[in-house]
């Protein structure tokens, strides 16, 4: 039998095709590949927005405290001047 007249006969045989053994870890990362890359997108996302909201405090706060220190300095130009 030549292999063209094999594979007709299978072709029109009731057998279906071996399935293909797949890796364990390809199957987790199919079934799960998306709820985590969604965790994880979801927790970096946070992540920044805590971050930025904390260097925005942080940069208001140093800006009040400069604030303060220019007119406490202005209070003092005032006084030597008035002297």
């Amino acid at each position: 039998m030549t292999p063209l007249q094999h594979l007709r006969r299978r072709h029109y045989s009731s057998q279906q095709a071996p399935s293909k053994v797949t890796s364990p870890h390809i199957g987790f990362y199919q079934s799960f590949g998306r709820p985590i890359a969604k965790v994880f997108l979801g927790a970096v996302f946070t992540y920044q927005v805590a971050y930025w909201v904390w260097v925005k405090l942080e940069t208001d706060e140093m800006k009040e405290k400069k604030n303060d220190e220019i007119n406490d300095l202005k209070a003092q130009l005032k006084a030597v001047k008035g002297s």
